[in-house]
């Protein structure tokens, strides 16, 4: 199996209402995120595994719901820590790709800061 990746970036606010009183995590506050969207699988004849415009199209819509947002109001992301951040992007990219023949497995990177980071695979 072979492993390709494609990275984008965001920009958006969230305050992680469940921190405790005083953590500075809390109050609203904005990050750049990069996403990198990860895809194994088997290439095919034409020597790909996806076309990367797919993965673009992908993290396009992703962009539209995300980008210059307050997190906590979008839908499913109240709690937008960036544990949960991943795990929803990647459901979204996993129900865009599941139907690519020669797609394996999806997996979401998530830097929030050059200091945070989270992964995930999948269920």
């Amino acid at each position: 199996m072979i492993r390709i990746g494609r990275k984008n970036s965001f920009e958006a606010a969230h305050h992680l209402p469940m921190m405790p009183e005083g953590h500075k995590c809390r109050k609203t506050h904005g990050h750049s995120y990069e996403l990198t969207i990860f895809v194994d699988g088997v290439a095919g004849d034409d020597g790909i595994i996806v076309d990367t415009a797919v993965l673009d199209a992908v993290f396009a819509e992703l962009h539209d719901e995300l980008d210059h947002q307050l997190l906590n109001d979008v839908p499913g992301l109240e709690n937008p820590t960036t544990e949960m951040l991943v795990v929803w992007c990647w459901g979204r990219v996993w129900n865009a790709l599941r139907n690519e023949p020669r797609v394996r497995q999806v997996t979401c990177h998530i830097q929030e800061s050059p200091r945070s980071t989270a992964m995930y695979d999948g269920p």
